[in-house]
């Protein structure tokens, strides 16, 4: 079962992490489904902004501690994403720099507190 979803609503691709009994905690999964959801938002020529969200009542508690509870879990973790947000802000930044900007709108209007 993916536990990431995506939908569009126009030139917006939304990205919603559905783990809400873990208050979306990043587990491996996770990891690479947001990597898969940010590469497909990135090709996709008609996609101008990326919203992620989380299902429920978090965006995400963070890493998934009952998956990384061993201490070579834990180095593994810093591999598969990143044991703080970081891992994720590189991976979306990456999809924002490759999203072509033939939209008519500036990247200001697009970044958080500016889209409609």
């Amino acid at each position: 079962m993916s536990v990431v979803t995506t939908e569009h609503r126009g030139l917006v691709s939304i990205i919603r992490i559905d783990r809400p009994e873990k208050l979306n905690a990043m587990d491996r999964q996770t990891f690479a489904e947001l990597e898969r959801a940010a590469t497909t938002a990135a090709a996709d020529r008609r996609v101008r902004a990326v919203l992620v969200t989380g299902e429920g009542r978090a965006f995400s508690s963070g890493l998934d501690v009952a998956e990384f509870s061993g201490r070579s879990d834990l180095d593994e973790a810093e591999t598969v994403g990143a044991v703080d947000d970081e891992g994720v802000q590189e991976l979306f930044a990456a999809a924002w720099i490759e999203m072509p900007e033939t939209s008519g709108l500036g990247r200001r209007e697009l970044e958080p507190g500016h889209l409609a």
